[in-house]
């Protein structure tokens, strides 16, 4: 899904007036959405010729790699990779090449295996690109960064998840992955909060600059500006769902809605039903007839039954349950997470 948003991106034209997100810089060299030719526009306006970097879910350090083109342009850095087979890779690329350090692990935001411990056992001093993709709890890393400052911050965000939504990924072992990554306006409301600003966007990153940094031509950019951009380019890409007044899932798509009693789980090959059969919504409504009690009834009853045979549900149904008791609301406000910036206005 999101090479095809990249794609489609690539095949459009923009104006200088039309390109707050700096369209016509991008250029993959090994990047996955011309991340490389971003960079190497910010780090010329700011006056960077050579730096360090540290690229965190390095892969081979080739591929899709964000630091691969700094590194041919002589700067140093830090490669971490938790995949055995692809740390061997990573390795072996960069057998020769003493500026380079490789790190095998899983990291997370505490010691002994935190950023933090690895940018001390490379002793570096100063970090001017901090890479982040590990498909799960990116902003929880770079939150637990204290010892270095970097200059410019490359961040994945989940595209899957509005970009009016608040959620931070939580820290978590392999084993134990989140389903969600971080929200678009999670990550923009923290980096503000620590004098950041958004430069530029891609389908699958954003790239931030330390505020005493920017200089030359580089344009800031309002969540506002994402935002109106993330609506016109992903909105033809992107399905969602809602649930209606009468319980049904309906799919949102390309500004219209559509009722589908069959439902096709996005990014797999799976279908689903709908929660509620279509001949069993009447009864939802109040009718006091006897076909009608029956046909709740039986609706309710092959719910349950459909919970009840898969036991590794069953803990979940309850505490749904008791979730429905203590809120009228499928979401209670009260239960979210707190964001000290929430009041903040975008």
């Amino acid at each position: 899904m999101a090479q095809n948003i990249a794609q489609n991106i690539a095949q459009k034209e923009y104006s200088a007036g039309e390109d707050p997100l700096f369209h016509r810089h991008r250029q993959s060299v090994y990047s996955q959405h011309g991340e490389d030719g971003l960079l190497r526009y910010f780090f010329q306006e700011i006056g960077l010729k050579k730096g360090t970097f540290l690229e965190v879910g390095g892969h081979d350090g080739i591929f899709l790699s964000n630091c691969r083109q700094l590194f041919e342009k002589g700067w140093s850095g830090i490669f971490i990779e938790a995949d055995k087979q692809l740390f061997q890779k990573l390795q072996e690329n960069y057998r020769h090449a003493p500026s380079i350090q490789t790190f095998h692990a899983h990291v997370t935001t505490q010691a002994p295996y935190s950023l933090d411990s690895f940018v001390k056992k490379a002793q570096h001093t100063a970090c001017h690109f901090l890479s982040l993709d590990i498909d799960s709890y990116d902003l929880a890393l770079w939150k637990s960064l204290k010892r270095i400052r970097p200059v410019c911050v490359c961040i994945e965000y989940d595209i899957a998840i509005p970009f009016d939504t608040r959620h931070e990924c939580p820290p978590s072992t392999p084993q134990e992955r989140h389903p969600l990554r971080n929200a678009a306006l999670s990550i923009y409301e923290w980096a503000s909060s620590q004098h950041y600003s958004l430069v530029a966007a891609t389908a699958t990153n954003l790239l931030f600059i330390d505020n005493h940094h920017i200089k030359g031509t580089i344009q800031t950019l309002t969540y506002g500006q994402f935002l109106d951009y993330g609506v016109r380019h992903f909105r033809d890409f992107i399905e969602r769902y809602a649930f209606n007044h009468d319980g049904r899932l309906i799919a949102l798509y390309q500004d219209r809605a559509f009722l589908r009693n069959v439902i096709a789980v996005p990014g797999t090959p799976y279908y689903m039903a709908q929660p509620i059969p279509k001949g069993f919504l009447f009864p939802l409504f109040g009718h006091k007839t006897l076909l009608s009690r029956c046909q709740r009834f039986c609706a309710v009853f092959l719910n349950r039954l459909a919970i009840m045979t898969r036991p590794w549900l069953w803990r979940d149904f309850f505490l749904c349950k008791r979730d429905k008791k203590t809120t009228s609301s499928p979401i209670n406000p009260m239960k979210t997470h707190k964001h000290p910036h929430h009041a903040s206005s975008h």
